[in-house]
């Protein structure tokens, strides 16, 4: 009977964490380059765990993993957005100097020339001079500042990152990520080599999460939420029940 309720109190834990990831991908479907993240159990996605299997300790926490298939690519018009269609990541130094990796190419030029984010994270070893009207990323990733004139300046020369297992990257807000010990070293490669992809100037890659598989998703975890609550109770109410029968005690 207490594995009855351990098991059920597992199931509604999971699911819980499930309606969570669900909200946070939902919230952010218009968010360029957004990675759709699963709430995970050992082997696959949360569910109602099975006969036998673990069960987290009250209050643990359910592990996630993001999603990196690709998302749709959009022309915008925008002469700063870049879009990577391919594996890559964009290599980006945070504020406080650290390094770390994206898939946003939602740029714009600051005061000092750099293209950064909205988070201010500024994309590496590139420099707009003023007056650019337009950017070309050519074979092996050198960046030309388009002017109005119609001449090109060379503004830095872009590299892209891919990782053995992306999956390991860690996930520190905004669409970025730091290298793990389970992602493996980072693997520097200009676009259009080793698999990075390509980069396209006045584009965004859309979020990777799809909207009607979210909502599918938050009926179908609420549903088991709903099973295992009620499973709770019932296995609950037994227990109430056989401390009542005489020589229960």
């Amino acid at each position: 009977m207490l594995r009855a309720i351990d098991v059920s109190r597992a199931g509604m834990l999971r699911q819980g964490s499930q309606l969570d990831v669900r909200a946070h991908n939902i919230a952010n479907v218009t968010t360029p380059g957004f990675r759709a993240f699963r709430a995970l159990l050992e082997g696959g996605e949360a569910g109602t765990p099975q006969p036998g299997a673990p069960v987290p300790p009250l209050g643990g926490q359910v592990p996630t993993a993001a999603m990196f298939r690709q998302g749709p690519i959009r022309e915008t018009g925008v002469p700063t957005d870049l879009a990577i269609d391919g594996e890559g990541f964009f290599v980006v130094a945070r504020p406080d100097g650290t390094q770390a990796y994206t898939r946003g190419g939602a740029f714009r030029r600051d005061a000092q020339g750099r293209l950064v984010d909205g988070a201010g994270n500024a994309l590496q070893s590139v420099t707009l001079p003023d007056g650019v009207v337009g950017l070309r990323i050519a074979a092996g990733g050198q960046v030309l500042a388009v002017m109005a004139d119609g001449r090109t300046q060379n503004a830095g020369q872009l590299q892209l990152a891919r990782f053995i297992n992306p999956q390991g990257l860690l996930a520190i807000g905004d669409g970025v990520f730091v290298e793990t010990a389970a992602s493996g070293p980072v693997q520097p490669a200009p676009p259009g080599q080793d698999g990075v992809g390509v980069v396209r100037a006045g584009a965004l890659e859309a979020a990777n999460a799809d909207l009607a598989d979210e909502m599918a998703g938050v009926l179908a975890a609420q549903r088991l939420y709903q099973l295992n609550t009620a499973s709770f109770r019932m296995a609950d109410e037994m227990l109430r029940m056989a401390a009542t029968l005489p020589g229960s005690t």
